[in-house]
């Protein structure tokens, strides 16, 4: 079996948000529409999320970058200009290559072994994702289906002193049908290990569209991706500039399909 190894980031946020290549390339693309951004802190006084530092890292087995400037894999932190600690508020995860049905299972075990060693100090763990269902005939007739025009949230995993409540903007978004099938397996692997080990997750997810690698609004994707980005940013507290992330643009270099190569598998 072959050796699959993660480069760890030397330091990981209370809140880490995952954007990968889903079926859209919608996540990865979001988290490259993210800045930091000015916030009001209980007392009124104004603080700000501020970048603190980015970190390349590397996934043995993994593929090229999928789109131009932005690394296959890598780490952006933000911290708050208040201080009073030296771990970042959030880290936001890139992950900017397909993940094929072979690494979908073993940088899944991977993703989640980072959090578990980090369990003291992580509050959550966000995936933004853009989801295809499986065809009908691909599925049970009496399968949950999913709202095809809304955000939608699941939340799982352990809930401890460490942990805040969900953000108040995610709460009021509608919830993913309880056994939904989702025809990705990277993403339903995490959901699965993440139940498994107690880690506390929630999931954004929103119907979208097989990318052709195209501008976003030529084929359709920037939909999902502003639809995720602005309910991400209103909860986490970030910046998100819709050009920024609909106008990434695919490698010269990359000749395969930007999304992974999915199957179905339920939430």
């Amino acid at each position: 079996m072959a050796d699959f190894t993660l480069s760890a980031p030397k330091r990981l946020g209370k809140t880490v948000i995952l954007g990968y290549c889903d079926i859209g390339a919608a996540g990865v693309r979001v988290l490259e529409g993210m800045s930091g951004a000015s916030q009001m802190t209980g007392e009124g006084a104004c603080s700000r999320l501020r970048e603190t530092g980015r970190e390349a890292l590397a996934f043995s087995g993994m593929g090229a970058a999928v789109f131009d400037g932005v690394p296959a894999l890598e780490a952006v932190h933000f911290e708050s200009s208040a201080g009073g600690t030296d771990e970042p508020s959030v880290t936001l995860l890139k992950l900017n290559t397909a993940v094929g049905q072979g690494l979908s299972a073993s940088l899944s075990l991977s993703l989640v072994d980072l959090l578990v060693a980090r369990r003291t100090t992580l509050d959550r763990l966000i995936i933004a994702a853009a989801v295809q269902p499986p065809k009908r005939h691909q599925i049970p007739a009496e399968a949950a289906t999913i709202p095809p025009d809304a955000v939608c949230t699941f939340s799982c995993g352990g809930v401890d002193s460490n942990s805040s409540p969900l953000p108040a903007s995610l709460s009021t978004l509608p919830s993913l049908p309880t056994g939904a099938r989702i025809a990705d397996s990277f993403l339903t692997t995490l959901v699965r290990l993440c139940r498994l080990e107690d880690v506390p997750l929630t999931v954004l997810a929103r119907v979208g569209y097989r990318t052709t690698g195209a501008a976003a609004d030529v084929d359709g994707t920037d939909e999902a991706i502003n639809g995720l980005g602005q309910c991400l940013a209103q909860a986490v507290g970030l910046e998100f500039n819709s050009n920024r992330a609909c106008g990434v643009r695919r490698s010269k270099g990359w000749k395969g399909s930007p999304s992974a190569q999915v199957v179905p598998g339920y939430i």
